[in-house]
């Protein structure tokens, strides 16, 4: 967001139209019972999940939604090292 702020500052300073835009990914978190549940990204019914890592059954675990092969959301519950890789490869497939 750094940037996108400073080309919007700049820009304004020049006179110019602001046209920097931050479309940040959806994230939110919750922490609930002892555990933390993270969520990333556009999920729509369409996504398909894909289990990365621990077990639906288990006390932790992070899935992948994609779509058309690109991952488009994450889930983690207690998963965070699993968590910060699947958001950082959606926001690369975002950027991209």
């Amino acid at each position: 967001m750094p940037p996108v702020a400073v080309r919007a500052l700049l820009g304004h300073l020049r006179g110019e139209p602001v046209s920097a835009v931050h479309d940040p990914l959806p994230y939110f978190w919750s922490d609930q019972y002892g555990s933390r549940i993270q969520v990333v990204g556009h999920l729509s019914p369409e996504a398909v999940p894909k289990l990365v890592e621990g077990s639906l059954d288990g006390p932790q675990f992070a899935v992948s939604y994609e779509r058309d092969g690109v991952p488009v959301a994450a889930i983690a519950r207690d998963s965070p090292r699993a968590f910060v890789r699947l958001r950082r490869q959606l926001q690369h497939s975002t950027s991209a």
